[in-house]
């Protein structure tokens, strides 16, 4: 029995007894029905779990990534978010065999709300503090053939700011341009929104280069840009 298992259970009986059916029932059908919820609000849900993180921190890498596993595999997707909550403040801590451990995350019970917080929160950080390996990673996962690892491949730079790589997102949307599934398109106009506020220009060479995308990733793209 691993170290957290005790706070673990603890945990668990204190969503179980804040559980509220009738946000359940709404936050699943939001989610189109593929995950049960305890029916915790965001805020509540982080006041249960608050300590717990906490306590969590203090894991070794293969307690913690055990942690996470565990987390994941739970029905309720309360746990999914309390888990992403985790690694988070455990980013500092985590050397370069996590890229593959959240990759794997991501690849699991995937949707936007866990996808997109993992992606641009922890894989493009850790991107960023292991650069050697960066080719190699987008290229396999763009290639991939999983939509929820090529969309993080896309977003991964959403928040680089000023350090945004339009080369890098260019030969992305040049791969994925004829790719029409919504989740994609829309990776791609958010990315180019998200450049778009620090380097305009480098968004309009794109989408000139790029004349295939669809109607939804142009006007997401130009958002922030002085065109029609």
């Amino acid at each position: 029995m691993i170290s957290y298992d005790h706070s673990y259970q603890d945990l668990k009986l204190a969503l179980e007894s804040q559980a509220n059916p009738e946000y359940a029932t709404a936050m699943k059908a939001y989610m189109k029905g593929q995950y049960e919820f305890y029916g915790l609000k965001s805020e509540a849900r982080r006041t249960v779990q608050k300590t717990y993180v906490k306590e969590w921190q203090s894991l070794d890498s293969r307690a913690f990534k055990s942690l996470i596993q565990q987390c994941w595999s739970e029905p309720q997707r309360d746990w999914q978010y309390i888990a992403i909550d985790a690694v988070r403040k455990y980013l500092k801590h985590m050397d370069e065999s996590y890229i593959d451990f959240i990759m794997s995350l991501i690849s699991e019970k995937s949707w936007w709300d866990t996808v997109d917080l993992l992606a641009t929160n922890v894989i493009g950080p850790l991107l960023i503090r292991y650069p050697n390996g960066k080719d190699d990673y987008i290229s396999a996962w763009i290639n991939s053939g999983d939509m929820w690892v090529e969309r993080t491949a896309i977003i991964h730079q959403l928040k680089y700011k000023d350090q945004m790589d339009a080369d890098l997102l260019s030969a992305l949307i040049d791969i994925k341009k004829h790719d029409k599934r919504f989740f994609i398109q829309k990776a791609i106009g958010w990315a180019l929104r998200q450049m778009g506020r620090f380097d305009p220009r480098a968004v309009l060479d794109i989408l000139e280069l790029h004349p295939e995308l669809s109607h939804l990733a142009k006007r997401e793209a130009k958002k922030y840009l002085d065109v029609s």
